[in-house]
């Protein structure tokens, strides 16, 4: 059974803010018409479309696991299934190929002692934290599958580019590939509501575009000052005071909650 995409928890979500596309805001067309252009650039590049495609399916079902707690147990934080999730269990484990998945998702193991004299343990999880493992082992996954397209992508793009004469690698060898790089320094989001998480992203990208200006603007320009060449002087904005407000010690914002939320 093919469901709908608002069907599934992970891109069902309510918009996050102005010009951010959900599932819900992009119709049909739209849908298939990036679906194609992105099955198309994964066949150029050699790529298995329906590896891809099953893996996220499985992420999507993962994601659509609900957990209640148990009833008749000591303690009411100890999670498991909620019987309506089973199908999307099973389709989540099918996809993605594992087996097990509601073991791992509702306790983690622990190790006490050392030696001998080890023994392993099974804690479960409360119905928050088996939540937290299921969006947790997605983003992993999600992670890995983008950095392997990343790899493969850098693979299909790299051709053998043959040195100078005499020349050669550290390791010995007379070729050196050739790939694409994509720095993307400003991407920061400004939702409705932001979390914590959102605000030490951008407090990276602000570290980030710090570098990159004092890279390309401050260095540059002292070595054409150095080499004596003529140019325009250029004033690139800064944004220490930014991130100064967020981590400087002591009063910065991160310093500040470390203090009263040790």
């Amino acid at each position: 059974k093919v469901l709908a995409p608002g069907a599934f928890r992970y891109v069902a979500r309510p918009a996050l803010g102005p010009g951010v596309a959900t599932a819900a805001s992009l119709s049909d067309s739209e849908h298939a018409a990036a679906l194609a252009t992105t099955g198309s650039a994964m066949q150029h590049f050699g790529l298995c479309i329906d590896d891809v495609y099953r893996l996220l399916a499985g992420l999507l079902h993962l994601g659509n696991i609900t957990f209640k707690r148990e009833s008749g147990t000591d303690s009411d934080r100890v999670a498991c299934i909620e019987p309506t999730s089973s199908a999307a269990l099973r389709r989540a484990e099918e996809l993605l190929g594992v087996r097990r998945l509601e073991a791992a998702l509702l306790a983690h193991s622990v190790q006490a002692g050392g030696g001998r004299s080890s023994s392993v343990h099974k804690v479960p999880h409360s119905q928050e934290v088996a939540a937290l493992s299921r969006d947790a082992v997605s983003k992993r996954i999600y992670g890995r599958i983008f950095n392997w397209l990343i790899s493969k992508v850098n693979e299909a793009v790299c051709v053998p580019s043959e040195l100078s004469e005499g020349d050669s690698l550290k390791d010995g060898s007379e070729s050196v590939g050739r790939v694409v790089g994509l720095l993307d320094v400003f991407g920061f989001e400004n939702f409705d509501t932001n979390s914590l998480e959102q605000l030490l992203i951008n407090l990276a990208n602000e570290k980030l575009q710090c570098f990159f200006l004092d890279t390309i603007f401050r260095y540059e320009q002292e070595l054409y000052a150095k080499e004596e060449i003529e140019w325009v002087v250029v004033e690139p904005p800064d944004n220490g005071p930014i991130v100064s407000a967020i981590e400087d010690k002591p009063y910065g914002l991160l310093p500040l909650l470390d203090e009263h939320w040790p």
